[in-house]
């Protein structure tokens, strides 16, 4: 690793400590089991990466991280959704419908990337913009439903929400760059991959910034629209 590399490493390492901290100090892990799930796999397959380097700084290492990173995504996904619309039938049953057919989707184009990848660079390479454009699609479906049905979100589950539809749709435009340039600039895939990168470490460290002013905010505020929530209380009664 680069020096660069290990400064936004030790960087991102922090900003993810200072979440957790806030997460576990305002007792948010209660209400954000996967979130904080997520965060602690993230830090702790960082922090191998960056301390030993000869044994985790490896394709095969990468790839788990991945995998357990996108897995988790999903799992924040499904949770938030359990959690803001379980109150709310109708919501909850759009909710779950739209859920079950962006995984779907989300399933058969794995396979389908999976059975034709050649090796294990080729398939994750692959594979991640599949994933997190399903990501992509996950957030900003449950977002579009909470303000469509107008429902009452806790401060930091809104958080959650806002913060990654953006991180994740720059995400997936620089891995999407990449896997569309590349093959045609050959000679320049390393200043692409190189400026990519940049664009992608500079939204993470905003997300985590955003996270961790959410994190260790007071806790018990819940963004609401009472009017609506009223008229759903009483059409569901």
């Amino acid at each position: 690793m680069s020096f660069p590399q290990i400064l936004i490493a030790i960087c991102v390492l922090s900003l993810i400590l200072v979440v957790l901290v806030g997460i576990f100090a305002r007792k948010r892990y209660v209400t954000a089991v996967t979130l904080t799930a997520y965060l602690t796999v993230v830090f702790l397959t960082d922090a191998l990466m960056l301390v030993w380097p000869g044994t985790f700084y490896t394709t095969p290492f990468y790839a788990f991280k991945e995998n357990a990173i996108n897995a988790l995504r999903f799992a924040v996904a499904l949770e938030m959704a359990y959690r803001i619309f379980r109150a709310f039938p109708g919501a909850r049953q759009t909710a779950r419908r739209a859920l079950l057919i962006l995984l779907a989707a989300t399933l058969v184009a794995v396979l389908f990337a999976t059975a034709n990848a050649p090796d294990a660079p080729a398939l994750l390479d692959q594979v991640q913009p599949k994933v997190v454009s399903a990501s992509v699609w996950l957030f900003t479906v449950l977002a579009g439903l909470i303000l469509w049905y107008r429902l009452p979100v806790d401060a930091f589950h809104k958080a959650i929400l806002v913060g990654w539809v953006p991180y994740l749709l720059v995400f997936s435009a620089a891995l999407n760059y990449v896997g569309s340039h590349g093959p045609q600039f050959p000679e320049a895939i390393n200043r692409i991959i190189e400026i990519t990168n940049y664009v992608h470490t500079v939204a993470y460290l905003g997300l985590l910034l955003f996270w961790a002013r959410a994190a260790w905010a007071p806790a018990g505020v819940r963004v609401s629209a009472p009017k609506p929530a009223m008229t759903l209380q009483s059409s569901s009664s």
